[in-house]
């Protein structure tokens, strides 16, 4: 009907392609009056499938390319039952960022392939959104088969904004788990443990991890230091991973604690495959050392060691084989008038 000089037009049910169109409603205010720039709304709901409501969203003036914003639709899978909004000036010559959409509801029997670099996630029933030019999508599934809590997010247009897309999960995070992430680090962490993590993509290649792990059922080692935390003991690890172009490149406001070690501050750098570049631990305390440790490695694997502390056994450093080891040993018992 039109009235006030409104014109608004109601959609009980339709049909477009293989979805199912309800609870449409169409107004367009200022039809008639001179000067104004009307401005048109569109509320509808949605069912059908995901591709499907995909190649809706993407065509004008929605403008939503799922590709852009990291999702491919070639193994895509689910049926969506969404509500939609749309509002946007009805003028000539249309902007995407004059267009606001807003979608909601649930997806289910999900698959979505490669949200997380190359893995696939599945969810029988997770929630969609699209919202203040961010979409979105949380709730439980599978990330290449492993069970997580997860909330997803994504800026449509991501110039200039603080990240491009990030992820925050709780789950289990095993060895293939992080490798596939981008930091194995299989010298300094072996097997599965329940984790935190927050994962940000930023412009330019550059991706930041946040880690809230329980390392307690996890082998946790530091090869410089000649230390291992056997399974089964109890730890915790927290500490902010960075990669470049998809490579480790540095581990930040790392700290571990367990029974006989507790680091604060520390900080690492890798270079190409992984290899440690240099270490430095603001309080490093490893079974009886305690002080502020600096450790550089050079491309030969020669250690350069500064440690300031009232304590330091320097035997993990010097000694790497055990014949090395039993010569320290009777060094040290025979200055300290001990015999072996």
């Amino acid at each position: 009907h039109f009235a006030g000089d409104t014109l608004d037009i109601g959609v009980d049910s339709a049909v477009v392609g293989d979805m199912k169109i309800s609870k449409g409603r169409f107004v367009l205010d200022h039809v008639i009056a001179p000067d104004i720039i009307s401005k048109a709304d569109i509320t509808l709901h949605l069912n059908g499938r995901l591709t499907s409501v995909f190649s809706y969203i993407a065509a004008e003036p929605i403008s939503i390319d799922a590709q852009k914003i990291g999702i491919e639709t070639g193994r895509m899978k689910g049926m969506a039952d969404l509500d939609v909004g749309i509002s946007f000036p009805a003028t000539r010559d249309l902007l995407v960022k004059e267009v606001v959409v807003k979608v909601s509801g649930p997806v289910r029997d999900a698959l979505l392939p490669h949200v997380l670099k190359t893995m696939d996630l599945t969810g029988d029933s997770l929630m969609l959104s699209v919202d203040g030019g961010m979409a979105g999508l949380k709730g439980r599934g599978k990330l290449d088969g492993s069970d997580i809590d997860f909330e997803w997010k994504q800026y449509l247009e991501s110039a200039g904004k603080p990240f491009s897309s990030r992820i925050t999960a709780s789950g289990t995070g095993d060895d293939a788990l992080r490798g596939k992430l981008g930091f194995g680090l299989e010298r300094w962490m072996k097997g599965a443990l329940p984790v935190k993590i927050t994962y940000t993509e930023y412009e330019g290649q550059r991706s930041e991890i946040l880690v809230d792990a329980d390392a307690g059922k996890a082998m946790l080692m530091i090869p410089p230091l000649d230390y291992t935390k056997p399974a089964g003991q109890a730890a915790s690890v927290k500490c902010k991973v960075i990669l470049h172009n998809g490579f480790l490149a540095e581990v930040g406001d790392l700290e571990v604690k367990s029974a006989d070690l507790d680091l604060k501050g520390g900080h690492l750098l890798f270079g190409a495959g992984d290899a440690l570049r240099s270490l430095q631990i603001a309080h490093a305390k490893v079974q009886e050392n305690d002080g502020v440790l600096d450790l550089q490695e050079d491309d030969a694997g020669a250690l350069t060691l500064s440690f300031k502390g009232d304590f330091f056994d320097a035997r993990p450093f010097l000694a790497k084989h055990k014949k090395i080891k039993d010569e320290l040993y009777t060094i040290i018992s025979e200055h300290s008038g001990q015999s072996k």
